[in-house]
């Protein structure tokens, strides 16, 4: 019964998984698009909506992580990963943190802030793709398959 919760979760986040990397995309798109000098607040309105959307995907896809002990099984699998997961691990409330703080920022849409808040973002966003490339390569080796990488191309 724990195993099949176990497992379900670990689909799930694996779901979640794929979510994100299409906010990722959308995110990163609608960075682009803002001008630090000629702020826009239409543009900072579509950023504000998008790190909002971005955050309550990672929330959920933490949580199906720690209740899946998705790390825990990668550790059991991947004794050689352990450094990587431990930063992971550690990444997950640091980049809530950072979401929060720029959730903050982009509402005030200011042109004082636009440069700061491009800046911040694009270096958030960095982050967030590589931390999700390290945990799409931890668990296709760990189990045997791309799961990740199937769901992503069937992702809207």
């Amino acid at each position: 019964m724990i195993a099949q919760r176990s497992e379900q979760a670990a689909e799930i986040a694996i779901d979640v998984h794929a979510r994100i990397l299409v906010d990722l995309d959308r995110t990163a798109r609608q960075a682009e698009a803002l001008n630090p000098t000629e702020p826009d607040p239409t543009d900072f309105a579509r950023v504000l909506a998008q790190v909002g959307e971005l955050r309550a995907t990672l929330t959920e896809h933490f949580r199906a992580e720690e209740s899946a002990d998705l790390y825990g099984r990668l550790a059991a699998l991947l004794p050689d990963a352990g450094a990587d997961l431990v930063r992971l691990r550690q990444e997950h409330g640091a980049v809530l943190g950072e979401l929060d703080t720029l959730l903050a920022e982009v509402s005030r849409c200011s042109p004082l802030n636009a440069e700061r808040l491009s800046r911040s973002l694009a270096g958030l966003l960095e982050t967030l793709f590589t931390h999700e490339a390290i945990e799409d390569q931890l668990m296709t080796r760990a189990f045997g398959s791309d799961a990740s990488r199937q769901r992503r191309q069937t992702a809207p």
